[in-house]
């Protein structure tokens, strides 16, 4: 019985341990950051066969041998603009690779039932490198990998796929028809698909060198609305780049955790992915220190704080923490109770924020608000969901409100949690940790975002249902009463607005026709203060403020253009 209580208070000793050391000051030399590369190709990768010294001679192709043998699975799947296959889901490419072994008869069990189809991986590594010239040991298959690792576990929605003699000799799935094959160099051809409307699709197809058959080697998207020209004002810097990712691959995928040391804590991390990707980005240049942390078949990654001086990243089985450059790397496994309390079924677990000292972390599971002190190993429930209903279907689902974005405010002396109905915000509950007392403001203008600092809630896009009206206000958490936001410029579109220290928030928003200004508001005055940073010819896509008052955010174009990621500096 003792050992049984002196294992988990020595397990929490340590976690807490760690914790208090990542707030300690420390003396660390910075390690030697990258600079950003000029191009974001990735290369090629050689295909694990060996080619004949004479290419093989191809067969000639008609239009309806390339769309009943390539496009017909891949104009729905394949569907993004992949300068290089290898900068292709893993997913797309196992999902379209399923689709063809269950055509072949060799994928039986596919989609006759719910759960995941079972891919022999010898079997799909000869499918990879027939379609994609990759073998499968080049793609992050870890997660998906059954008990032995022979296969993969992954749903194939064969829903209509037998139906395969309405497509022949027509060309057309949905909205997708193949209309051109045109020879390219070596061997290529160009396959163009139009979609209703006016986007195209470019499908470059090479020939494998040493046996039958083309391979997948790009994916071309013109969307064929050429936006204004591209135009910046103002005192700025852009990069091709970031974390490898261009920047029609980096929307979605990279989200920012803080700053650290002068650096924005970026991360990416994808659900079936055995790898989390971190880079520590310049707020003055845009140089990049990147990491890459390495899960287990059964973790997953939860969050990351960028600390004073230390990185907190938390995972479904550990605490790590490391240095201002990702140095000194510390890690020790996650207290149990608190893995029970976040785990909300299979690999989905609760977003942790933590205060200031790294004491406790606050999140939202199945019940509702709860608080994780470290010191006691408590996990204690404050809040209840408003309206919940697991069990919920159909329009029931529609009177569900939820808790959910916890964070601490206010020196960490109260939590806020935003109230969710369906598709919007409804409100927004203030927890004071001293009385234990909780203050609700409903939001009836269904508002897009919310900032509390200094006792102010900010909303903006407030949208009026029966006036069809779009506001921009913010409301005295203590008396509930509205004050109006407006704008020289009539801003109706905020896309974002990001703390950039306790006493000024930045706000980018829109005045119509893709023209974005950049402001400044003190929360003492809430007036609106106009920077000279000017956006205009497409929609910006945030990553997130700097301390030092700068701005990152990335843009690409919708005809197909490289885009950029771009550092405002206010």
């Amino acid at each position: 019985m003792r050992q049984s209580i002196v294992q988990p208070l020595i397990a929490v000793s340590l976690c807490l341990c760690l914790l208090l050391g990542a707030c300690a000051p420390r003396n660390e030399t910075p390690g030697a950051p990258f600079l950003p590369e000029a191009s974001s190709t990735i290369s090629q990768p050689s295909p694990e066969s060996s080619f004949a010294v004479q290419p093989y001679t191809q067969r000639e192709m008609n239009l309806e041998d390339w769309w009943d043998e390539y496009l017909f699975d891949a104009a729905y799947s394949l569907q993004s603009d992949y300068p290089t296959i290898p900068q292709m889901d893993t997913g797309v490419m196992i999902e379209y690779c399923g689709k063809k072994m269950y055509r072949d008869g060799v994928l039986a069990q596919a989609g006759k039932g719910v759960g995941d189809s079972l891919l022999p991986k010898d079997t799909l590594n000869e499918y990879m490198l027939r379609y994609f010239n990759r073998p499968l040991s080049q793609l992050d298959t870890l997660k998906l990998e059954n008990e032995d690792a022979t296969a993969l576990l992954y749903y194939i929605n064969t829903h209509g796929i037998d139906e395969t003699d309405e497509s022949v000799g027509y060309l057309k799935n949905g909205p997708f028809t193949l209309t051109d094959a045109q020879p390219a160099e070596d061997g290529k051809f160009h396959l163009t698909i139009e979609v209703e409307g006016s986007q195209t699709e470019t499908f470059v197809m090479a020939p494998h060198l040493d046996r039958e058959g083309y391979y997948f080697e790009q994916v071309i998207i013109d969307y064929g609305q050429t936006p204004e020209s591209i135009t910046l004002s103002g005192n700025y810097l852009q990069v091709p780049s970031l974390l490898g990712f261009s920047p029609s691959h980096g929307s979605g995928r990279l989200y920012s955790y803080g700053e650290i040391a002068g650096r924005i804590l970026l991360v990416s991390s994808q659900r079936d992915s055995s790898l989390v990707s971190m880079s520590l980005v310049s707020s003055q240049d845009l140089s990049e220190i990147k990491k890459e942390i390495s899960l287990s078949k059964e973790e997953t990654f939860i969050s990351a704080t960028a600390c004073e001086s230390r990185i907190l990243f938390v995972t479904s089985q550990r605490l790590i923490t490391m240095g201002a450059d990702f140095s000194d790397y510390k890690e020790v496994s996650l207290p149990q109770t608190l893995m029970r309390s976040i785990h909300m079924g299979s690999d989905d677990y609760a977003r942790l924020t933590f205060n200031t000292d790294l004491s406790q972390a606050v999140y939202c599971n199945h019940q509702g608000v709860c608080l994780y002190d470290f010191p006691t190993d408590q996990a204690t429930l404050l809040l209840e969901h408003p309206d919940y209903n697991p069990n919920a279907q159909g329009k029931e689902m529609i009177a569900n409100k939820t808790y959910g974005s916890a964070q601490f405010i206010e020196n960490d002396t109260k939590i806020l949690a935003n109230i969710y109905g369906y598709e919007h915000t409804a409100g927004r509950t203030i927890y004071d940790l001293a009385t234990k007392e909780a203050k609700t403001v409903e939001d009836p203008w269904l508002a897009d975002y919310l900032v509390v600092e200094d006792g102010k809630g900010l909303s903006f896009n407030a949208y009026d249902e029966n006036t069809a009206a779009v506001y921009h206000h913010w409301t005295d958490m203590e008396t509930g009463e509205e004050h109006p936001i407006t704008f020289p410029s009539g801003l109706k579109d905020i896309q974002t607005i990001v703390s950039e220290d306790k006493g000024t928030v930045l706000i980018f928003g829109s005045t119509g026709n893709r023209h974005y200004e950049l402001y400044k508001m003190n929360l003492q005055t809430m007036e609106p203060e106009k920077t000279d940073f000017l956006f205009t010819g497409t929609d910006p896509y945030i990553i997130g403020a700097c301390n030092n008052g700068n701005f990152m955010f990335l843009y690409f174009d919708l005809d197909g253009g490289p885009g950029a990621y771009i550092l405002a500096k206010t």
